[in-house]
């Protein structure tokens, strides 16, 4: 499964401001997510790289990420550190 770069998010999201508004729905009404591979890799970056990567995903757009941990399940602890170290920060 191939994650979306921010730029796809931007993408996908003009298309749906342009339906919305076709239909008469405010493109505004309508909640934004994206689902992000998150793997051991990702683990090994550094915090603040990781906090920018999900600050871009935010400018473009998105209300709400959905990160699938792989391999998976991730650890209690990861999982922990993820939320404490890198979500918080970027709320």
């Amino acid at each position: 499964l191939d994650t979306p770069s921010p730029d796809d998010c931007r993408e996908v999201f003009n298309r749906l401001d342009d339906a919305c508004r076709t239909a008469g729905r405010d493109p505004l009404a309508v909640r934004r997510s994206a689902m992000l591979m998150w793997t051991d890799s990702d683990e090994r970056e550094a915090i603040d790289q990781r906090r920018h990567r999900l600050a871009d995903y935010a400018a473009a757009g998105v209300d709400r990420l959905v990160l699938n941990i792989w391999p998976g399940p991730g650890s209690p602890e990861m999982i922990e550190r993820l939320g404490r170290e890198v979500a918080a920060q970027t709320a």
